[in-house]
């Protein structure tokens, strides 16, 4: 019987001889492409497209308009009678009404220098029964049952009159705006120092009582 077994050595060698011609042929045929100078032929290349980039052209200045000679004003000639006025013509003749200008306004009376308390002789007389009939509970504190007491400081000039009121002690609930209202317009008697009416600077308290 016949071995029908191929031997692996024999395959292999047959492999390399076949590789073998492969490249020799390869060889054969890469030497006679540079003998003829052929170069093979290359893609193109993509071409590269630049900016430039420039500055923008300045824009030319506005050439002003040549200016406009102005208007040459009209004078318009006083019409000339054809008979002279005679000057008792002239004194006859009625002048032009004159607007009287207005008169000026009476200048606010100047701040007196008010005195502190302790430089005077006599504390100006306050008419408490008139400022207790001008005071008004606040309607708050007194459904509330609350009682306080209002520091103030008056200014009073030497005929009496009140001419600013600052609140030193505010207790709220409006008992400070019912005190300042009960003391607008009041009169009261000057301070003296030296047996003359002085503005002062006067501590005046206001205590709120409910009955």
């Amino acid at each position: 019987m016949v071995n029908d077994a191929v031997d692996p050595r024999d395959q292999l060698l047959k492999t390399a001889i076949v590789v073998a011609v492969v490249v020799l042929h390869l060889a054969v045929l890469a030497a006679s492409v540079n003998l003829l100078g052929v170069k093979p032929k290359m893609p193109p290349e993509h071409p590269v497209t630049f900016l430039d980039l420039q500055a923008p052209t300045p824009p030319r200045p506005l050439v002003p308009p040549p200016p406009v000679p102005p208007a040459k004003p009209q004078v318009q000639l006083p019409v000339i009678a054809d008979k002279a006025t005679t000057p008792e013509q002239e004194a006859q003749a009625v002048p032009a009404q004159q607007t009287p200008a207005p008169a000026p306004a009476p200048a606010a009376p100047a701040e007196p220098d008010y005195l502190p308390q302790f430089k005077i002789d006599q504390v100006p007389t306050m008419p408490d029964s008139a400022i207790l009939a001008r005071i008004v509970y606040p309607p708050l504190a007194a459904k509330q049952g609350i009682e306080a007491v209002v520091f103030l400081e008056l200014y009073i000039d030497d005929r009496g009159v009140i001419r600013k009121v600052n609140v030193l002690k505010d207790p709220g609930f409006g008992f400070a705006e019912a005190a300042v209202k009960a003391l607008d317009g009041v009169q009261v008697r000057p301070a003296q120092a030296q047996g003359k009416p002085v503005a002062v600077r006067f501590r005046y308290n206001m205590r709120f009582k409910l009955k």
